[in-house]
């Protein structure tokens, strides 16, 4: 390899992992600026959001539908795209040990190269989460169709919720 070849490789890999260190951070990352509200809402209207265990299904008419197998549970509701590239929705929540409301939004926002998004709730409460992030990133996880409402029925028989 020469010298040049090495170089160059070594500069790619510190831009990579530079930029790879932005992705679950509490920092907003910067340059970064708030989808608009028809951006968010196209980001997520009529696609599923797959989890490793379920997943939600933003219909075009603001019909929030998602199930969890971990959890057992399974929530209707509405959602929304705000103003400032917030999607959230609010859910009523069922499940063989109680039912409840639950209610989320995820902020969006954009720089040049990348999207990233954060929760409002939870674990990853305020951690910014870049496009590619193989953990959390949701914007590869957004998939086109309702991959949900199909399973409704059969989910909620398999785990006895009323």
């Amino acid at each position: 390899m020469t010298k040049y070849a090495l170089a160059a490789a070594i500069l790619l890999s510190s831009a990579l992992t530079a930029h790879a260190d932005e992705c679950g951070n509490t920092t907003l990352p910067e340059g970064a600026v708030p989808y608009t509200k028809a951006q968010a809402s196209h980001a997520f209207s009529g696609k599923t959001w797959l989890w490793d265990d379920g997943g939600a299904y933003f219909s075009p008419k603001g019909k929030f539908v998602a199930i969890s197998g971990s959890h057992k549970s399974y929530g209707k509701g509405t959602w929304s795209a705000s103003d400032d590239g917030k999607v959230c929705y609010d859910a009523d929540w069922k499940s063989p040990t109680g039912n409840g409301p639950y209610s989320d939004c995820r902020a969006l926002v954009k720089t040049k190269d990348r999207q990233y998004d954060s929760s409002t709730n939870g674990d990853d409460k305020g951690k910014w989460w870049c496009s590619e992030a193989s953990r959390q990133g949701l914007f590869s996880k957004l998939k086109p169709g309702d991959k949900i409402t199909p399973k409704l029925a059969a989910f909620i028989k398999e785990n006895a919720i009323q």
